[in-house]
């Protein structure tokens, strides 16, 4: 890895190698889950080695995805999040409020009735028994998550990582301008998800060319401030809820909680759209309005 982020090189030749690659062929690994079956079923999960980007305008649920794949994820492995937009108070109420089901703003009310306060017992033991770390840190570059990973390891095996968001990460070094910035960035952290052999999730901004767009449908070309974006990661998923856009349009309605997961870039698969429900009250993604984590 470039700028001071080291990774190991290997030397593989193929007649050492080979016998694993054919031993490989045809079985249709599914990675890390991110809850979302039908997403999953599209990208095959979250692979070992692979950089996917989360990209949305504000408002459209990619803290919210995040903290569903979080939860998905944890089930059965160690994660660590790098939140430079939330607390990790912010994220762990999202959190109590998607696994209790309990509207999240009744949670910061604290006007729940005693069967809601039961749920959120249960989510909160349920939460006691995960192995999730959050690094707030307010000014984070891809060399303290490097010396984070390396550090936690020391204790337990991370299994995979989330940063929220690209934009708001800076470089130990000063680059010419913030494109190429966020290059060496994206670069990096895609080294890292080679170099320690798990998924990384990413976070990013989309300009705001959508915004101006008939159908507000976001597109790669969407992506804020660097094409490397695109090019460094190995799957791009872009958040989209038509109804927000038409309810500003109209200054109101109902909502139904349609939403789209638009998987853009698929290295290794299809790309497509992926219907999928979103609940405003707990703040959460689902294949439908009975999602379970």
């Amino acid at each position: 890895m470039m700028d001071d982020v080291h990774s190991e090189s290997r030397i593989i030749k193929i007649a050492d190698y080979l016998h694993k690659v054919i031993a490989g062929l045809g079985k249709d690994t599914m990675g890390l889950r991110t809850g979302i079956i039908t997403l999953d079923n599209q990208t095959k999960g979250l692979k070992p080695t692979e950089l996917t980007i989360l990209a949305g305008r504000p408002s459209m649920g990619k803290s919210a995805l995040m903290v569903d794949t979080v939860l998905s994820v944890s089930k059965t492995n160690t994660v660590l999040i790098f939140s430079m937009e939330m607390s990790a108070g912010l994220l762990i109420e999202r959190m109590l409020a998607s696994v209790s089901k309990v509207s999240y703003a009744r949670i910061k009310s604290s006007m729940m009735v005693e069967s809601e306060k039961q749920r959120l017992k249960v989510a909160e033991q349920e939460l006691m028994r995960r192995s999730i770390y959050i690094d707030e840190g307010s000014l984070i570059t891809p060399l303290n998550i490097f010396h984070r990973i390396e550090e936690i390891q020391k204790i337990e095996k991370i299994d995979c990582v989330f940063v929220d968001y690209l934009q708001l990460m800076n470089l130990h070094k000063a680059a010419e301008n913030r494109n190429q910035e966020i290059s060496v960035m994206c670069r990096q952290l895609k080294a890292m998800a080679k170099g320690f052999d798990i998924p990384f999730m990413v976070l990013c901004q989309l300009n705001r060319g959508v915004e101006f767009r008939a159908n507000n449908q976001p597109r790669l070309s969407d992506l804020r401030d660097s094409g490397s974006i695109e090019q460094d990661a190995d799957v791009v998923i872009l958040v989209h809820r038509p109804e927000y856009y038409s309810m500003a349009r109209t200054g109101g309605g109902v909502a139904t909680g349609q939403a789209e997961l638009i998987v853009a870039k698929n290295r290794n698969g299809p790309v497509g759209v992926v219907q999928c429900f979103w609940d405003g009250k707990i703040m959460s993604f689902s294949d439908s309005v009975e999602g379970d984590f």
